[in-house]
């Protein structure tokens, strides 16, 4: 069942939405396969009839759009989870670097499908996202995974960075997360809490210098 501090604070989502609406929200969106009689329990409501009205209320709105698997893609041998920023120099060459992907993807989903993958490597890339961001600085974002970190950098290489020469092209592993599907990591604040040192200096668990090989100890004694 949803605690009355998870009620509360899900009504903060959206005001368009009542607290049995935000309630129902919030509860799909930890676990989008529950049945109308759990979701009943997770609501705190008399009868899963009660329970699937709001369900489709929010689904004939638009506001759930559809229900996903969410996937341990390093079960599935995809361990490495990265990051590509790609940035043009100015508009035109963002402008090309955007026909150059609308061009590929649309050549992909003719041939092959709707997911993109490609081998890389010993191994191969899963493309979760490519989003184009405009702001400060005009820029492309891919957000994939790979095999390996090796099969990463070698996409990123070959893929990326010898297909726009002309752009600032930016390549990262993603070590860990904070907040992940809009919800806060407990396990990832437990973690990183137990790697901080009160002590002067870093002294940095064995488990914390995997994550993040290239943090280093401090020298004893040295300041900043």
């Amino acid at each position: 069942m949803v605690s009355e501090k998870e009620k509360k604070h899900s009504q903060n989502i959206s005001p368009e939405l009542n607290e049995r609406k935000s309630v129902t929200l919030y509860s799909l969106m930890k676990k989008g396969r529950m049945t109308d009689a759990e979701l009943m329990n997770y609501i705190d409501l008399k009868s899963a009839n009660s329970a699937s009205y709001y369900r489709r209320d929010l689904e004939e709105q638009g506001i759930i759009k559809g229900y996903t698997a969410l996937v341990d893609w390093k079960k599935l041998g995809y361990p490495t989870e990265f990051l590509v920023l790609i940035e043009g120099r100015d508009m035109e060459t963002n402008f090309n670097i955007e026909k150059e992907i609308v061009s590929s993807l649309e050549d992909y989903i003719k041939t092959k499908g709707d997911v993109l993958i490609l081998p890389s490597g010993n191994g191969r890339v899963l493309i979760a996202n490519i989003m184009t961001c405009f702001g400060e600085r005009p820029l492309t974002l891919i957000h994939g995974h790979a095999t390996s970190e090796h099969d990463a950098l070698i996409y990123f290489r070959y893929y990326v960075a010898e297909k726009f020469v002309d752009a600032k092209n930016s390549f990262l592993t993603v070590k860990g997360k904070g907040i992940e599907n809009h919800f806060i990591q407990e396990s990832y604040i437990d973690f990183m809490k137990g790697s901080f040192s009160e002590e002067e200096g870093l002294d940095l668990p064995e488990e914390f210098r995997k994550h993040f090989p290239s943090l280093k100890p401090r020298q004893k004694g040295r300041k900043g």
